[in-house]
């Protein structure tokens, strides 16, 4: 795991001091070394930080030649079936490191070679003789990689924050707010800056003497929703351990970030049947109906995870974090989760460099509300949209609790079936597209991320699939991935997710639906799984979560941000959002709407983010 950065361009316009910017900021990727390469004439310069996990020799580092001396690489990444592509290309590497492998498949096939990977990466490869450069990022969105053109010239980066090292043009992009504001993150491609682009799963770029070619390898929606041959499901236990054991593959220790829920506890217990000791790591919080360590010791004991370490997140402590994380972030991001999984990141990055996450369980089997929100939106669709609105409004005179699945049902008149990107919005505690408007003076629509759906809505699945290759497709990559990689490597700290396994995904996308979701089960299969195992007790518990608990926390120890950074005068000088219409949600909050609080959050950490890059 590491960072890369560099240029390719064909006129003289950044420097080696340039680089030099770009790989200072990605330090904290690689703290094991660090190199650049540029030829000659300055076209092309790349710079590389090493977290060393395989190979850990100098002769694994990068930027990395070819055999042939055509082909240079920097990559970030892990490619675990390296080994067996090299043996089914008759290649016998110089070397234990996946570099070596890629880089030499990359000289045979070029982009041909990046649907047989199984792993993630991101990376760039300079061709000498043609003098231009290729990037590419993972079908699954696991590593990042932005770049922006400049007059025909490209730089990119492993992180925003280092093209922020130079002087790109820091303009607002309309769209990117209003999707932050529905969603809680940016779809790709976009960023929040207009001209700076996240290069999408799966996809490509190629630089040649200032032209750009796109390209995808692989439309994650398409590959996914194709026709397959059935899994049996018999065979999960050996598939997954296989999964498993490629992701154990490291020449330094490793461990396993451990939450006491379905997804992380199998990975755990799958890890630990395979080798002798495994270290887990477990956060919590200082507010009990959102801590989950008791749970978690539990299972750690049933595995005999050892060491296993806990610690518990208090709203002190994270409020310290808050500035810290909108720069590091780079852009608005307003997942609370982003909080614990620093901290946790933290706490393993002390002992380890490598961590096993279950990360993409519940994308692959339907683990989220919305689904059990679909069953109940479509016992009351004969009732059509007055029936709903009734049933609202009845929830909200309720109260409490009840006011926020109001909200889910309150939803606007669709266009052809269940507006589901509106109950996607409201399961995340987001603004509603109308809310939006009005704090922005102007009607408003989620083009992008509905574009995405439109494409969703008509294949031949059940409606549970299409909403999962939702998920798979855009809220995995753009949401939890980044969180999962900012986190992390701020700390420098490797994270791999099983769960997300070429070979695995490709099962479990042949399965039977009744295998992936059953009438009200999710994650039918983990848990049969898990059952041999843990107690029942442990694996069937109600479904938690990594949330920080940002409503509470917002109406004690942390009222005083509400007060700071949505305070009318601040808000009036920015000129973005109407200070009535964020005032009222804020009454409403303290009035005791407490479903509210994620909103709130999700302005504060705008706020936070403007006032570190923008202020």
């Amino acid at each position: 795991m590491c960072g890369l950065a560099g240029f390719a361009q064909h006129r003289p316009r950044w420097t080696l001091d340039d680089l030099d910017r770009l790989s200072a900021a990605l330090a904290h990727r690689g703290p094991d070394g660090s190199a650049i390469w540029h030829d000659p004439d300055l076209r092309c310069a790349l710079a590389h930080r090493r977290l060393a996990i395989q190979d850990l020799s100098p002769a694994a580092s990068q930027p990395m030649f070819s055999a042939c001396g055509r082909y240079l690489i920097a990559y970030n990444g892990e490619i675990y079936n390296a080994a067996d592509l090299a043996r089914r290309w008759g290649y016998s590497p110089r070397t234990r490191s996946d570099t070596e492998i890629l880089v030499e498949g990359l000289a045979r096939f070029g982009t041909d070679l990046l649907p047989q990977l199984n792993g993630m990466f991101a990376l760039a490869c300079w061709d000498t003789q043609t003098r231009s450069l290729l990037l590419a990022r993972d079908r699954f969105g696991i590593k990042p990689l932005l770049w922006a053109e400049a007059g025909g010239d490209l730089v990119f980066a492993s992180e925003l924050q280092a093209l922020l090292r130079l002087p790109l043009p820091r303009q607002l992009d309309g769209q990117a707010l209003v999707d932050y504001l529905f969603l809680e993150y940016i779809p790709a491609p976009a960023t929040i800056f207009r001209g700076i682009e996240r290069l999408e799963a799966g996809g490509w770029l190629r630089w040649q003497e200032g032209r750009f070619e796109r390209g995808q390898f692989v439309r994650l929606r398409e590959w996914a929703a194709a026709p397959r041959p059935a899994s049996d499901p018999a065979e999960a236990p050996a598939r997954f351990a296989a999964a498993i054991s490629r992701h154990r593959l490291s020449d330094v220790p490793l461990g396993c970030l451990l939450s006491g829920g379905v997804d992380s506890s199998l990975v755990a217990a799958v890890a630990r049947s395979q080798q002798d000791t495994l270290p887990a790591y477990t956060l919590g919080f200082d507010v009990p109906r959102y801590d989950e360590t008791a749970a978690a010791r539990a299972v750690a004991r049933h595995l005999h995870l050892e060491p296993h370490r806990c610690a518990t997140l208090t709203a002190e402590a994270a409020a310290t974090e808050l500035a810290d994380l909108a720069r590091w972030c780079s852009e608005p991001f307003a997942v609370p989760s982003i909080l614990p999984t620093s901290a946790v990141s933290r706490l393993a990055g002390a002992d380890l460099r490598v961590v096993l996450s279950g990360e993409g369980g519940d994308e692959l089997f339907m683990g989220y509300g919305y689904y059990s929100w679909y069953e109940r939106l479509q016992r009351l669709a004969p009732a059509g949209r007055v029936g709903r609105v009734v049933v609202s409004a009845l929830l909200t005179a309720g109260g409490g609790r009840w006011r926020r699945a109001a909200r889910l049902l309150a939803m606007p008149e669709p266009v052809q079936g269940i507006d589901w990107l509106h109950v996607w919005s409201q399961e995340q505690g987001q603004f509603s597209e109308a809310e939006i408007g009005r704090l922005l003076g102007r009607p408003v629509r989620s083009h992008r991320i509905r574009e995405a759906w439109a494409g969703l809505r008509h294949l031949p699945l059940h409606p549970w699939e299409r909403v999962a290759l939702f998920d798979l497709a855009h809220y995995l990559p753009d949401d939890l991935m980044y969180k999962a990689d900012c986190a992390s490597m701020r700390w420098g700290v490797e994270v791999r997710v099983p769960m997300l396994d070429l070979e695995w995904v490709d099962y479990v996308l042949g399965l039977p639906l009744a295998q992936r979701r059953g009438s009200g089960q999710s994650k039918v299969l983990l848990k049969r799984l898990l059952e041999g195992y843990l107690p029942r007790e442990l694996v069937h518990r109600p479904k938690w979560g990594f949330p920080a608990p940002v409503d509470v926390w917002l109406a004690g120890p942390w009222a005083g941000l509400i007060d700071r950074y949505l305070d009318a005068g601040r808000l009036q000088r920015q000129g973005l959002f109407d200070p009535a219409e964020v005032a009222q949600f804020v009454q409403a909050y303290r009035r005791g709407d407490r479903f509210h609080g994620k909103r709130l959050w999700t302005l504060i950490f705008f706020q936070l983010w403007w006032q570190q890059w923008m202020g």
